[in-house]
């Protein structure tokens, strides 16, 4: 696919191929701050190396391949932090790597960086970023530089990293870690503020169609449905496991099923209160949308919702095996939060393909 640039073709299948070798420069990067003496006494020098590292990779993707692209495109402050962001997923992927033992790069970092790190939910969200989503930045740069749709990439990302944030960095303020948090805290804001405002633009931008119900509903639609409302119900148990773990039902769960969510951590618990608060009426608002004419919010929302738990159960699951006083072993564990992870994505694919305008 190329692009004709004053009489010039500028193949934009260059766009992520650049980004990727702009993200590998992590490598390197994290090779330096390992043995820089100065970042391991000054924690605040490691926000601004940090900083100063994260804009010269925006530079430099201007430079060599965004001001070759059309006006209307490279002028879109995404294409930046999308490179930006790919490089700072090269470095989550090794901040995992050190975490799972293969490696040992980025252990300073722990130290006089981002000490909460040291955590299974730690080592599980960075896996998720430099792995899912890296390959979504790539994606989306060539979409975004071709002038492709690429909405239900963007809704899920931007729902997978606000949900991350949000359990991520309240769990950092309240668990375990809240008395060893560095400058280099600050550097989570981006990541959180960046998706809330690329996911208002995409739905602005999408078009809202004519509303039109469909009466036309299967046994799939059906099942869905109740899927839809079981997965309401466990929410609201599962919240209810972490804010009162004393009565019977919800002691057993905890004791026999699903430990971790005690963990003095509370990333656990900070995720049960986002699925208990947010996810349970969107499931309710979900199962009801099957007899309600046909919504674009809805779609949008439904495509966040799929990032939010994707990325929610990943670094749950993840985090629960790498815990290793308490591994889960039993069917119910893996049936359960399965379900958690596929029924909003179902449901986004879903209403997408039925009520779609």
């Amino acid at each position: 696919m190329t692009e004709s640039l004053g009489g010039n073709e500028f193949d934009l299948r260059r766009v992520p191929i650049v980004m990727a070798g702009l993200a590998l420069l992590a490598i390197p990067f994290a090779y330096a701050q390992a043995n820089l003496e100065i970042l391991h006494s000054n924690p605040l020098f490691v926000l601004v190396f940090a900083v100063l590292a994260l804009s010269t990779i925006g530079l430099i993707a201007y430079m060599t391949i965004f001001r070759h692209l059309p006006a209307n495109v490279r002028r879109s402050p995404y294409l930046i932090f999308f490179a930006i962001f790919s490089f700072a997923c090269v470095l989550d992927f090794l901040i995992a790597m050190t975490l799972m033992g293969y490696t040992d790069v980025m252990a300073s970092y722990f130290e006089s960086g981002e000490p909460y790190l040291k955590s299974s939910h730690g080592m599980a969200v960075n896996l998720w970023d430099g792995t899912t989503h890296l390959a979504l930045y790539l994606w989306m740069s060539f979409c975004l530089a071709s002038s492709r749709d690429h909405s239900r990439a963007a809704l899920f990302w931007a729902g997978s990293m606000i949900g991350s944030c949000i359990v991520y960095m309240s769990g950092n303020l309240i668990g375990e870690y809240a008395e060893h948090i560095e400058p280099s805290y600050l550097l989570n804001l981006p990541f959180m503020i960046v998706p809330i405002f690329y996911a208002w633009k995409v739905a602005l931008d999408s078009d809202t169609g004519v509303p039109a119900i469909k009466t036309d509903r299967t046994a799939g639609d059906y099942l869905l449905v109740i899927a839809l409302l079981g997965l309401a119900s466990f929410s609201a148990f599962r919240m209810l496991v972490v804010l009162n773990p004393e009565i019977s039902l919800t002691y057993a769960w905890a004791t026999e099923i699903e430990p971790y969510l005690l963990s003095s951590a509370r990333y656990p618990e900070i995720q049960m209160l986002v699925y208990g608060l947010y996810l349970m009426p969107f499931a309710i608002l979900a199962a009801l949308a099957f007899w309600r004419p046909s919504s674009q919010s809805l779609r949008v929302w439904a495509w966040i919702f799929a990032g939010v738990t994707a990325q929610g159960q990943f670094a749950h699951i993840v985090a629960s095996i790498s815990a290793a006083d308490v591994v889960p072993q039993s069917p119910e564990f893996w049936l359960s939060n399965l379900l958690v992870m596929l029924v909003p994505l179902w449901f986004a694919w879903r209403y997408q393909q039925k009520f779609a305008a």
